[in-house]
């Protein structure tokens, strides 16, 4: 009886390793694996919000964009008027598929802008797209 009850403990033991063992190779296939060296993928795009404004306005723009691989984009954002932020950085580890970086501009007093603001990709692979904006007070 003790013999039945060990070999039982044994058969479970087995089964309950090749269970695992399956589900572990299911779920490793099932998830595309992002690894490798981080890429920056064609597709950035900036957004801008509003488009047009007046007295005080506060432009907010978002760059997005898809990435593979694991690592660490450097990025920038530049104004028309020369102004940039300094090179900023953001890690990208194999979870994250994509990216959304938010980036504001205030005009304020009498003046009038056509202006452009720039989201350049430094590395690990240079990308960059604009996003214009119309500020007009008098």
């Amino acid at each position: 009886m003790r013999l039945v009850a060990i070999a039982a403990l044994g058969v479970a033991a087995v089964v309950a390793a090749v269970v695992v063992t399956l589900l572990v190779a299911r779920q490793s296939t099932a998830t595309p694996s992002r690894a490798g060296p981080l890429r920056v993928e064609n597709d950035v795009a900036v957004k801008g919000s509003p488009a047009r404004g007046g007295c005080g306005t506060t432009f907010t723009f978002v760059a997005t964009g898809t990435v593979s691989g694991v690592g660490r984009m450097m990025y920038r954002w530049e104004q028309s008027d020369g102004r940039s932020t300094p090179d900023l950085s953001v890690d990208i580890d194999r979870t994250v598929g994509s990216f959304a970086l938010h980036q504001s501009w205030r005009l304020e007093g009498a003046q009038e802008v056509r202006g452009n603001m720039t989201f350049r990709v430094l590395s690990p692979n240079p990308r960059s797209a604009g996003a214009a904006l119309t500020y007009s007070c008098s």
